[in-house]
């Protein structure tokens, strides 16, 4: 007895197979795919539970798997031929659309707080603006020469205030027209010689030591004289102790040497001074006896 093998036996029966048998085969095996996708599958715990045994649907499924089994033998035969050139071209199974899409799991939320970040802010608010000259400041104003201070008006009038006020600005702003022109206009006595307003609040000052700018903006920091009887007020005050005499030398309005000849003298304070009256005139802006 000759023994065949698989491909003496496809040789021999490939003149029989036609495309229509690929069609059959094709038909019967999407038809297959069709019944068993329609069959629902229970959970293997019910089934367990409610039969006790295999069910009937079990072996239901099992004769569709023999017959799958016998069409896939069937096919395996169909495909053999698909090197024929009068083969039918096989169609791939189109893809499962009943796949139910990725559920996506929500991001647990931590515990941790958001670190703050460290960087401080740079600081925004604004410094104090200087209104005026720096109390206790010793340098002078160029180009007069002026001291800036505290404007010292304790216990005078409202007008002589004002008036005084007047002065010491245009000292420490080294405005020589002001200064002239409340000279003139308060008719001010500035010596007990021939000196004009022009000539006494030059810039410079022809002589240092007398420096006008200089000593009335000196003067009016110190603490004035207050006449109540004849309504003047003078600065400085006259001085009663040592400690008056000297601050008008730490002051720099007068010289240890000058308050030595004035204590002998005998006359008081007879250096420069400032005076004006209660109803805010300039009366005067002198040195001497």
């Amino acid at each position: 007895m000759t023994r065949t093998t698989d491909q003496d036996w496809n040789d021999d029966h490939a003149a029989d197979w036609t495309p229509a048998d690929d069609d059959l085969i094709r038909s019967a095996l999407m038809t297959l795919r069709d019944d068993v996708d329609t069959v629902p599958l229970p959970e293997p715990a019910f089934v367990r539970a409610r039969y006790g045994a295999t069910p009937r649907r079990n072996r239901t499924l099992l004769w569709i798997a023999s017959v799958a089994a016998a069409a896939v033998a069937i096919a395996a035969i169909a495909f053999s031929q698909l090197g024929r050139p009068d083969a039918a071209p096989v169609v791939p199974a189109g893809p499962d659309t009943t796949a139910s899409a990725p559920t996506t799991q929500p991001t647990q939320p931590t515990d941790e707080p958001t670190p703050e970040p460290t960087t401080e802010a740079p600081t925004t608010e604004p410094t104090e603006p200087t209104t005026g000259p720096t109390e206790g400041a010793s340098a002078p104003i160029e180009p007069c020469g002026a001291i800036p201070g505290t404007l010292n008006i304790e216990g005078v009038s409202e007008d002589a205030a004002a008036r005084a006020m007047q002065l010491m600005d245009a000292a420490l702003a080294c405005d020589s027209v002001t200064l002239i022109d409340l000279a003139k206009a308060d008719n001010t006595e500035l010596s007990f010689g021939a000196v004009s307003p022009e000539d006494a609040f030059a810039i410079p000052a022809g002589d240092e030591a007398e420096n006008r700018y200089r000593l009335l903006s000196t003067l009016l920091t110190l603490p004035p004289q207050v006449d109540e009887e004849f309504g003047f007020y003078r600065w400085p005050a006259e001085p009663d102790s040592d400690a008056d005499w000297q601050a008008l030398v730490d002051a720099g309005v007068i010289t240890a040497e000058d308050r030595d000849l004035m204590e002998q003298g005998g006359n008081g304070y007879i250096g420069y001074r400032v005076v004006i009256d209660a109803a805010g005139q300039w009366s005067a802006f002198i040195g001497g006896e």
